[in-house]
C-alpha cells in the first residue's frame, strides 16, 4: 500500500488547522504534537542532546500556550430563542 496516500487525511488535517486563523490554540496543539512526534520518532537524534532538551521545552510551552489560549476564549452567551414569543 502507498504511505503516502494512507498518511494523506492526517497531513491534510493538520494543514487545514495551521491554516485557520479563528483557532490559535488549535494550530499551537497541532505545532506541538508535530515536534513532539519528531522527537519521539528519533528524527532529531544527531542533536546534542542539550538542543533535544530545548526542543523539549518548546514542545511543552506550545502545549502550555494552547491551553492558556482555550482558557481566554470568551463563552459564547446563550442564544435566544426567538422562537419562544411566539409559542
Amino acid at each position: 500500500m502507498n504511505t503516502r496516500n494512507t498518511l494523506r487525511p492526517i497531513y491534510d488535517r493538520a494543514a487545514d488547522i495551521l491554516r485557520d486563523d479563528t483557532a490559535p490554540a488549535a494550530r499551537a496543539r497541532v505545532m506541538a504534537e508535530q515536534l513532539h512526534g519528531k522527537i519521539e520518532a528519533g528524527n532529531l537524534r544527531y542533536l546534542p542532546q542539550a538542543e533535544i532538551f530545548e526542543l523539549r521545552a518548546l514542545t511543552l510551552a506550545l502545549f502550555v500556550l494552547a491551553d492558556q489560549l482555550e482558557a481566554a476564549r470568551p463563552v459564547p452567551d446563550r442564544a435566544r430563542r426567538w422562537w419562544r414569543a411566539w409559542v
